[in-house]
C-alpha cells in the first residue's frame, strides 16, 4: 500500500530463510531489507532511525519496548502483552492482535499518529525503567519489611 515504505527486519532466527523466500515471492525484494545480527553498537541508531518498531512476538519481557521508545521511536506490540494503560495513552505505542490484516492496520495507525505526550513526557516515564529507579524501589520495599 504505501511504494516507498521499507521493513527492516533484524536477527538471524529460525524464520529467516522462508521469510527472504517469501519477499522474493510477493515481489517485494526492494520494500524488505534483511539485516541478519544487529551488533548493540548499531541498535540504537536503528531505533532512533525506524518509524516505527514492530515486536508482535510474546514474551514475559519487552526490554526491545523500552529500548525504542528511549529512542522516541513508536512501538506496535501484540495486545497480548502486558502494557500500562498510561502508555498506550501517551501514542507512543500500539498493541494489535496478533493477526496479519490487524498488525498491517495498526502499523499504518501507528505511523500516521502523532503522539500525544511531548518527548520529555516520555523521557520521564521512562526514568521508571532504569537502573538506578529499580535498585531504589527495592531497597525501599526491603526496608519496609
Amino acid at each position: 500500500k504505501e511504494p516507498n515504505a521499507r521493513l527492516v527486519i533484524g536477527g538471524r532466527g529460525p524464520e529467516k530463510e522462508a521469510l527472504e523466500a517469501l519477499a522474493l515471492q510477493l515481489n517485494l525484494q526492494n520494500q524488505v531489507v534483511f539485516l541478519g545480527f544487529i551488533n548493540d553498537s548499531e541498535l540504537q541508531q536503528r531505533y532512533a532511525n525506524a518509524d516505527l518498531f514492530v515486536s508482535i512476538d510474546w514474551a514475559d519481557y519487552k526490554i526491545t519496548l523500552f529500548e525504542s521508545l528511549a529512542m522516541q521511536t513508536k512501538v506496535l506490540v501484540s495486545e497480548e502483552t502486558e502494557i500500562d494503560a498510561q502508555l498506550i495513552a501517551s501514542g507512543y505505542v500500539f498493541a494489535a492482535e496478533p493477526q496479519a490484516d490487524k498488525v498491517a492496520e495498526k502499523i499504518a495507525e501507528a505511523v500516521y499518529t502523532q503522539p500525544n505526550w511531548t518527548v520529555k513526557q516520555l523521557q520521564q516515564y521512562l526514568l521508571d525503567y532504569t537502573w538506578p529507579r529499580y535498585v531504589k524501589k527495592i531497597a525501599y520495599a526491603l526496608e519496609s519489611v
